[in-house]
Formats: structure tokens, C-alpha cells, sequence
């Protein structure tokens, strides 16, 4: 499990409390409907309400099924009636209250209220500038009035609890049963059956321990916020919605007791047109309540498109009021979650989080299905007999789908093997910690803390990569600010840490297990034993109860001390022909004689080798960071225009062809290092090629680069031994990696600036190559490996291959080809130090020889 620190813990974890809802008939799908906080705060007025009215049933809200008008806070008066009931500020609603109710009834909707279960209402108002009353000990009094206006729902805030001088408290309290109870049954005498209890997910103090409002509110009201208000902008979207997840999984959102995520903020400043949709989207398949808030009268017609998408709606207020659940999460990468609906059909949702404008794919046999008619219910285009479905979408963008026509598949259960992270090796003040909803009552704690860190020893698994089930606590809820997440670097066998995002489990510490999360991890040996390390990320902690993992066939081409002594195998030269091929040709002087037609300019890490594969298959000759190795002389003219670009060497222009025709003549397609360290002027020096830009989420991208290229300017003293004792090998690279790649591309002198510039360098080298071509958009295709050949050969021109697209793992594969050259470089500098050493060894043995 993991909590304030990672703990491996139970094999079953406590069960939710079980808990009656406020069955009464109201909320059995979740509220739709306008809200009037998100654009006017705590001052609404009656020609503002009187316009929205009018205007949201104009505009088809109504027909949509969009069903409340609720105004919020500050419509009160700041003194109540002489009957000790709330009344209207009448400076501002100088007509009052019902007519604006009997306009929304009129209209086709039901009048809604707002108060607050304290003594003060909340308020953008400060307790010096006066604050209105809240409903706390008035509850009947309020409730009546709220009858008398024709009420149907009310939502119930909870500031200024105890005093003027605690607006919003988020701490843990033991009277929120009781408090918000009195308002609930003075609702329900009066024939009010709707009510939402809004106190920001703040957690109830019972004496079984923390509860969140899902656990505690369905006796009381129909819905409750699961989080803190939203506010504008991505990030506050990533914090509710990771704030939901565990809710969905623990089946505490269903009908009668929806979890409501807070008003949206489609249509206000903030986010980009794509963040709004996928944050509709979310909210629409977590079944939250979708309460529109935005000026309406001027509404755009994107903003308006986006609410009024029937097919989310229709998952929405599916009868069956189950929403989707997170079925994998691929940091920084998107999350996959599906759930069932009333006729069969399935709801699935894909969320990017890369924010890179990419393609989203899911393999239907992921969720047990063969095959199914597939709706994307963004662009309302349905096909049939689909195993997998893709598309692109652009940053933060999503990808909603109905499933229908469902073909089911048998899946036998994987044989797993469990592990208990108390059984690991614990580090830098991580330890065992009691934990009753974990298995065997114990969990790791504390890794993070301080350098905390477990290790997992003597693990088997017959699959290099493979999804990694955890079960973990983290129950650090984080309200205004935050993603409502933990962070963990996972190492498997000693290599780079692999960054994981961990959304909540709950409140409570001891008991909110989230069971069976899917982790995808690499590195792990199939013949030999291997070790899981897990550590904080940037100052996280977690508790990790188990980790279990699939047992697979896959067994990877490994090079052995074998192939080292009495050379390589067949199968290791077909893999990586490169270091074998010793071309020995001077490109100087030549000729081009294939067009060049595709530069692939995304920086080195991120696919390019699988792009590499996939433009041969085109039918396009690829010049990759690889051929080097086949070819060592072409590393001087590379060195040549390293020093052109990057160091004051004029006498090349490598904005036009002639240089470029002589070294890439015999190429169609460039990928990978070092020819995007010449983007702009390839792009200048073939105007009819057309460009591919690969981007990755830059942490991901940091990661393997730094693992795979930065780590070997940490030892220049050892880099210049080999060059010395390898000059017709190693020494060929000694200037491209230091005046090449370090002091020219990115602007380094050291390993510690290297690591510095990377990721600007990186955001740099994006925005330089889509700036290059700003005005000639037709030419770029912004591509995400994993969307496989459409969008590829569309642009191209080509037609789609009948296999699948080439996956590489690159880093697997760049490690491996590295030990290759070691090997031949070690195995050179061995024989070149016999060469040069042996006559005097010879010497010394025949002197020692003749002297005796």
C-alpha cells in the first residue's frame, strides 16, 4: 500500500461501510443544471438571473435535459424576516425571489436555493464588510421558506461553522452527521427531497476513524461534494478528478448518493477548448452532477456544443448510475477507465496526460471484449467490429467511447504471485506500521521520508515488461491546491527510477486500501531473480501493502560473457547489424540519389527507433543515430557541422542542399540524433520534405536521455582512456559527444549543466521547429507513437500496412545496442593494448631471461 510512505500490507483490504441512502426518489441519476457561482461569485442580482433564466432555456439547455436553476450565495438578506426566516437582499432582488422562481418554472426547469449549515453564509464579502446568516438553528424556519418558493433542491455549504473568523474550515470534524442531518430532515418535512451536502470532501471524525462525505452523507442527502471548489484552470480538474477515482472504485457513487465533482468551468477563462471538453467528459462518465456555469446570454457556440453533447448526457443519466472506473493508470501518460450501462452497451473514457497533441488507443481485450460497435462521442462517428479503436486528440485532450454489440472474450486469470512489502528490505527510515485494512495487518511506511526506501528481492517473472499490481494507501487529500496525488520512483534490478502517480485511496490511513493498481514496469530479468526498489519522488511518501505480478513466456535475447570471448551470435548481428557493418565510406563529394521527402526532427528518446522502422516499411531509406556505428567516417562530417552550427565555423551553409546531399544523399527519411540537432536548416534545405515532430512527456524523455546519454559525461577521464586505446572506435565519438552534443546542442561545459539545459534545450527545440513552420502548417505532423500507422501514412500518402506498427522499446533496445559497442570497444582496446604492450613485454621477459 502506499500512504504517507509507501507499506505493502493485507491481501484483502477492509470493506467500505455500508451505508442506506436518503432513498426519497430524488437524484436517481445525478442533477443537471445552471449554477451562478462560477460567473458572478456571491453577487447575483435579479436582472442577472431574469436574463440567464431566458437565456438557458433559449439556447436549448432545457430540451437538453439540463433541469435546475440554482442561484447561489448571496442572494440573502443580511438580517432574517421577524419570523426568524432567511429573506432576499433586496437591494439586489428588488422584486424577490418568487418571481424569478415561478420564470425558471415557467421556462421548463425547477428552482433551486443555496444556503449554509453555519451561522454566516459563505461569502466573497469579509466579516468586516457585513456577512449574511447562515441556516444553522434556523433549519426549519429556512426550509419553509425555501417551500414557500417553490424549491426542489437545495445546496448546503459549510463556512463560518463557529464563528465569523473561520470562513472555510477544512479540518476533521464529529458533527457533521448532526449538523447537516437537522437541515436534511427540516428539508424532508417540508417535501424537499433534493439536497447536496457541499463541505469540500472534508472528512468526518466517527469513532471507527476518518470517513469521507461518500461514506457519511447518503443517510442525510442525495449528493455531496467529493472535493474542494474548482477554480479555473487544468490542474483543478486533475485534483478533483483524482479526488473521484476511489470513490468510483469502492462503489460509493451510485444512485441517491452521487458524488458531486463541483460546477463546470466550460466556457470561463482558464483552459484551453480541449481541457474544457475532456473536463465535461470526465465529469459526465464519473457521473457527477453537470451544473453549467457560465455567462450564457453570450455564449460561444464551442462552449455550447460541448454541454449539449447528447451522448454524454445520455451516459450521464444512463439508468444504471454506474460510473467509469480507472482500469489503469500510465503516468504522465493517460488514464483508462470504463463502466458498464443499463442496455450492456459500455462507457470507456481515455484521458491524456502528456500534454502533447497526440493519438489515444485502447485494445478492447483489455476489458474482456472481443469485439464491439464502437461510438466516439466526440465526433459521433460509429464502426463496427472493432478490437481496438484510436484517435488523436490534442493536449489534455480525451477520447469518450460508447461500446455496443459486445462480443465477450474468456480471460483466464493470471497466475500471480504476491508479495508482502513488510517482507522487503526497508532503507533511510522507512518501516513496518500497523494497518488493519491491510493484509496480514501491517503495511511499509514512511518511504519517502527522509530517503525512505523498500526493496523487493527474489522476484521470478518470465516477462521483461509487465503490469505490476499494487495495493496502497494514500489518504493526503489536498483541497484548493495540489493534484490529490502521491508521487513514487519505482527501480526494477538497479535501473532508472520509473516515475508513478498515485491518486487517493481515501481518508483514512488505516483502512482505505486501493487494491490491485496496475503499475507497468520494465527491466526484469526472465532467467534470473530481480528486485523492485521503491523511493519518494520530488518528496513524496506512500504506503505500499503488496505488489504482485503476472508470470509471462517473453523471454528477451540476452548477450552473454560467451558472445564477449568467442564473438557474437547470428541472432545478436541481425538484431543490431550497425557495429558490424565497417562501411568505410568517405561521403565527401558524393551525390544525392534518393529525394529527401520525410524529416522526423523529434529529439533522441523519444521513439525514434521505432520511427525509424516504420518509415522503411514506408518504402523510405532512414538515416538513424545508429548508422553511425556502420559507417565511422560519416561521424566527421557530423562533427563538421556540429562545428558550422554551433561553433562559428562559416564555411558550411547548412541551409541548402549541398552538404546535406552528400552526407544524408542516400537516405529518404531522417529520425533520431544527430540529425535534429539540425532541424531549422534541413527544413530550409528541403522544402518539399515534409516533418514529423515525436514529442514525449518531458520528465519520461529526461529520464531515459539522461539515463542513456548525459550519465557518460559524469567520467571524462574514462571516456578519454578509451579513446586513447580505441582511436578507430570509441575515439571517432570523442568530439560529436563533447563539441557536438554537449557544448553545441545543449550548451554545456559539464555533466551538471547537461543535466541543467536538458529540458529547456528540449522545450526549445519544439517550439523552434513549429515556429520554423508556422506558416506552413501542411508540411508538420505532430505524432504520437502508439496511434499507430493512420495518421502516419494519411499524411504521408500512403497506404496503411496490414501488420501492426513497429514498437520498440528504445530503451531496452538502446541499452542493448550500447553493450554491443562496449563489447567490440572492449574487446578492441584489449587487443590494442596487447599490440602495444607486448614487445615489451617480450623485452622484460627475455631481459629477466638473459640477466638470470
Amino acid at each position: 500500500m502506499f500512504s504517507n510512505a509507501f507499506a505493502t500490507a493485507a491481501l484483502l483490504a477492509a470493506p467500505a461501510t455500508l451505508v442506506h441512502a436518503l432513498d426519497n426518489g430524488f437524484g436517481r441519476t445525478p442533477v443537471m443544471g445552471f449554477n451562478t457561482y462560477n460567473d458572478v461569485g456571491c453577487s447575483p442580482n435579479q436582472t442577472y438571473v431574469d436574463a440567464t433564466i431566458r437565456a438557458f432555456a433559449q439556447k436549448g439547455f432545457k430540451d437538453a435535459g439540463y433541469k435546475y436553476f440554482q442561484v447561489d450565495c448571496g442572494w440573502q438578506g443580511f438580517q432574517r424576516a421577524s419570523n426568524g426566516s432567511l429573506t432576499y437582499d433586496a437591494s439586489t432582488f428588488p422584486n424577490g425571489i418568487a418571481p424569478l422562481s415561478k420564470l425558471a418554472r415557467d421556462s421548463g426547469f425547477q428552482w433551486s436555493m443555496y444556503t449554509d449549515q453555519g451561522k454566516f453564509s459563505c461569502d466573497t464579502r469579509t466579516a468586516a464588510q457585513g456577512l449574511r446568516p447562515g441556516s444553522l438553528g434556523f433549519e426549519n424556519q429556512d426550509a419553509l421558506q425555501f417551500a414557500g418558493w417553490n424549491t426542489a433542491y437545495v445546496k448546503v455549504d459549510n463556512c463560518y461553522i463557529d464563528s465569523a473568523d473561520n470562513n472555510a474550515p477544512k479540518d476533521p470534524r464529529t458533527d457533521f452527521p448532526d449538523r447537516f442531518g437537522k437541515m436534511s430532515t427540516a428539508l424532508q418535512n417540508v417535501g424537499i427531497k433534493g439536497m447536496l451536502v457541499c463541505q469540500w470532501g472534508t472528512p468526518y471524525a466517527s469513532s471507527t476513524g476518518l470517513q469521507g462525505p461518500a461514506e457519511w452523507t447518503p443517510p442525510l442527502a442525495n449528493s455531496y461534494r467529493v472535493s474542494d471548489d474548482i477554480t479555473q484552470g487544468w490542474a483543478s480538474v486533475l485534483r478533483i478528478l483524482n479526488q473521484g477515482i476511489h470513490v468510483n472504485l469502492r462503489g460509493l457513487n451510485a444512485p441517491g448518493k452521487f458524488s458531486d465533482m463541483d460546477l463546470l468551468e466550460v466556457g470561463n477563462p482558464g483552459m484551453s477548448t480541449d481541457e474544457q471538453a475532456t473536463h465535461f467528459a470526465v465529469w459526465a462518465l464519473f457521473k457527477s452532477a453537470l451544473m453549467v456555469s457560465t455567462p450564457v446570454p453570450s455564449m460561444s457556440d464551442t462552449t455550447r456544443n460541448i454541454l449539449l453533447n447528447k451522448d454524454l448526457i445520455a451516459i450521464n443519466q444512463d439508468s444504471a448510475g454506474q460510473p467509469v472506473k480507472l482500469i489503469q493508470r500510465f503516468s504522465n501518460d493517460r488514464d483508462v477507465y470504463a463502466g458498464p450501462l443499463a442496455d450492456g452497451d459500455q462507457a470507456v473514457l481515455l484521458v491524456d496526460h502528456s500534454n502533447t497533441v497526440r493519438t489515444l488507443s485502447i485494445d478492447f481485450a483489455s476489458l474482456g471484449i472481443r469485439s464491439a460497435t464502437v461510438k466516439n462521442l466526440w465526433t459521433g462517428r460509429t464502426t463496427t467490429g472493432q478490437t481496438s479503436y484510436s484517435a488523436q486528440v490534442s493536449a489534455h485532450g480525451s477520447l469518450p467511447l460508447r461500446l455496443s454489440n459486445i462480443v465477450r472474450q474468456s480471460v483466464s486469470a493470471p497466475r500471480l504471485t504476491w508479495i508482502e512489502a513488510e517482507s522487503g528490505s526497508f532503507a533511510g527510515g522507512a518501516n513496518v506500521q500497523s494497518c488493519s485494512g491491510c493484509s496480514g495487518g501491517q503495511k511499509a511506511g514512511n518511504i519517502g521520508n527522509g530517503g525512505g526506501s523498500l526493496t523487493l528481492s527474489n522476484i521470478r517473472t518470465s516477462q521483461a515488461t509487465q503490469d505490476v499490481r499494487f495495493d496502497y494507501i494514500d489518504c493526503e487529500v489536498g483541497y484548493m491546491g495540489g493534484l490529490n496525488t502521491r508521487g513514487a520512483s519505482i527501480s526494477v534490478n538497479g535501473g532508472p527510477g520509473q516515475s508513478v502517480i498515485f491518486p487517493l485511496t481515501g481518508y483514512n490511513w488505516d483502512k482505505d486500501v486501493a487494491k490491485n493498481h496496475l503499475v507497468r514496469l520494465s527491466g526484469f530479468s526472465t532467467t534470473a531473480t530481480n528486485t523492485i526498489k521503491i523511493s519518494g519522488l520530488s518528496g513524496n511518501t506512500q504506503s505500499v501493502l503488496r505488489s504482485k505480478s503476472f508470470l509471462a513466456t517473453l523471454v528477451p535475447a540476452k548477450m552473454s560473457l560467451w558472445e564477449f570471448i568467442f564473438g557474437f551470435s547470428e541472432e545478436t548481428k541481425r538484431k543490431f547489424p550497425e557495429p558490424f557493418v565497417n562501411a568505410n565510406i568517405d561521403r565527401h563529394g558524393r551525390k544525392r540519389q534518393v529525394p529527401m521527402e520525410v524529416l522526423s526532427l523529434g529529439m533522441g528518446r523519444t521513439g525514434t527507433a521505432s520511427m525509424k522502422a516504420a518509415l522503411i516499411r514506408l518504402g523510405y531509406p532512414t538515416c538513424h543515430g545508429f548508422d553511425m556505428h556502420a559507417n565511422k567516417r560519416d561521424v566527421v562530417m557530423w562533427d563538421e557541422a556540429f562545428e558550422a552550427k554551433y561553433h562559428n565555423n562559416k564555411s558550411l551553409d547548412l541551409n541548402k542542399p549541398d552538404f546535406w546531399d552528400q552526407l544524408l544523399g542516400h537516405v529518404s527519411a531522417t529520425t533520431d540524433t544527430p540529425c535534429n540537432a539540425f532541424g531549422p536548416e534541413l527544413i530550409n534545405a528541403y522544402p518539399n520534405a515534409k516533418v514529423i515532430l515525436v514529442e514525449r512527456e518531458i520528465e519520461s524523455w529526461y529520464k531515459s536521455f539522461a539515463q542513456a546519454l548525459i550519465r557518460s559525461a559524469d567520467h571524462p577521464y574514462v571516456i578519454q582512456f578509451f579513446c586513447l586505446w580505441d582511436p578507430w572506435g570509441m575515439g571517432y565519438f570523442k568530439n560529436l559527444q563533447k563539441r557536438g552534443f554537449m557544448q553545441g546542442q545543449f550548451r554545456a561545459n559539464t555533466a551538471d549543466e547537461w543535466r541543467a539545459n536538458a529540458r529547456p534545450i528540449y522545450r526549445e527545440h519544439y517550439a523552434e521547429i513549429r515556429q520554423v513552420l508556422k506558416d506552413q502548417p501542411e508540411r508538420l505532423l505532430n505524432y504520437r507513437l502508439g496511434s499507430g500507422w493512420e495518421p502516419l501514412c494519411e499524411f504521408l500518402g500512403k497506404p496503411v500496412p496490414d501488420e501492426p506498427f513497429p514498437r520498440i522499446n528504445e530503451s531496452a533496445s538502446h541499452d542493448e545496442f550500447q553493450l554491443v559497442v562496449a563489447m567490440i570497444m572492449m574487446r578492441s582496446i584489449i587487443r590494442n593494448i596487447v599490440v602495444v604492450t607486448s614487445p615489451f613485454v617480450v623485452g622484460l621477459l627475455a631481459w629477466r631471461y638473459a640477466s638470470a
